[in-house]
């Protein structure tokens, strides 16, 4: 798993989250400044879906902050990290 891959969590004021993996940053800093500013600024958030083998080209996703309650970020976890799932 590349060490920029990012979960982002877009909760809407209404109806369900939207969740986006990108490789659009380099770090989790980098993502929240962007978030940031485009809350300070009143500007779209943009967001492009992390391309995987076999799925179709990727989706960017251009999002009104003002319609938006929180935005959530996860950074991806050491390759020796235990997830705590159990097969």
């Amino acid at each position: 798993m590349p060490d920029n891959l990012f979960t982002v969590w877009i909760y809407p004021t209404v109806g369900e989250p939207i969740t986006v993996t990108t490789l659009d940053f380099d770090s989790e800093d980098a993502v929240l400044a962007a978030v940031e500013a485009s809350f300070a600024g009143g500007t779209p958030f943009r967001v492009r879906e992390h391309e995987r083998a076999g799925d179709v080209p990727a989706t960017t996703l251009t999002v009104n902050p003002a319609n938006v309650v929180a935005i959530r970020v996860r950074a991806p976890e050491p390759a020796d990290t235990s997830t705590g799932q159990y097969l």
